[in-house]
């Protein structure tokens, strides 16, 4: 299916159902937000007591604030998931014309929510073992950067600090493939629940060969119009429908399989 006829048959599909799709959409930016505005309130209350007392502990000081921390985020992502997981599921269940009004048998389901949390997290290492050698060329262009500004030779220290900078840009070309190459991991999951995590990893892999830069390209048409920011919960129903109906033509298509 190409770019403008995915695009056509999303806007089709929502057609009747966009409200739904927009509550799906809404309630994980709703659980996203509600954990990113108690970081700001935390942060917030650590520069008002000027970074001591029970405001430090809890932002990230000592061993009891990273210990806080790590539980934070935990608790972020033990919550995000049934809810992405149950999100994804309506998405591919309305882009199959299947019934998708049981979504809370996806949002009660422990076992499949273990599974579906293993798949994410896969999908997190991927990306973030992508990103090491774009961080460490960012951190060489960094470090070379304060001897340009206080050694001798600077020319040659902002040689290198360009080269290394520009180095770390043309290496996130690693992370972009690795999200890319595990972007319909999870459709494929909510299509085989009984699969293992590293299987629905590796069908995406397979999937998505040869078809990255068209589905790059299909994610990118709905950018410039999420820009404003406050558009993202009206826009994205369309761009994860678009996304659930691309993977979904592949899979049948069977270009991914078990």
């Amino acid at each position: 299916m190409s770019i403008k006829e995915c695009r056509k048959k999303s806007k089709e599909i929502l057609k009747g159902k966009y409200a739904e799709g927009f509550v799906v959409s809404f309630a994980l930016i709703s659980v996203l937000l509600m954990f990113k505005t108690i970081d700001l309130m935390l942060a917030s209350a650590a520069v008002y007591a000027g970074g001591s007392g029970l405001a430090e502990l809890i932002s990230g000081g000592g061993i009891a604030g990273a210990a806080l921390s790590i539980l934070r985020h935990f608790l972020c992502f033990a919550i995000t998931v049934p809810v992405l997981t149950g999100g994804l599921w309506w998405y591919f269940q309305t882009a199959l014309g299947k019934d998708n009004k049981n979504i809370l048998k996806v949002y009660s389901g422990f076992r499949l929510n273990i599974r579906a949390a293993a798949v994410y997290a896969i999908i997190w290492v991927r990306g973030f073992i992508s990103l090491i050698p774009t961080g460490l060329c960012w951190a060489g262009a960094w470090i070379s950067f304060g001897y340009a500004c206080t050694k001798q030779n600077q020319g040659i220290w902002l040689f290198i600090t360009v080269q290394m900078f520009a180095a770390g840009v043309f290496l996130l070309g690693l992370y972009i493939y690795a999200a890319v190459s595990a972007a319909a991991a999870p459709f494929l999951f909510i299509m085989h629940p009984d699969t293992g995590a590293f299987s629905s990893v590796r069908m995406s892999r397979k999937l998505m060969k040869g078809r990255k830069s068209e589905f790059v390209k299909l994610i990118l048409c709905y950018v410039p119009a999420m820009l404003p920011l406050v558009t993202i919960p009206f826009v994205l129903p369309r761009a994860v429908m678009s996304a659930a109906l691309f993977i979904s033509e592949e899979a049948e298509g069977g270009r991914a399989e078990v």
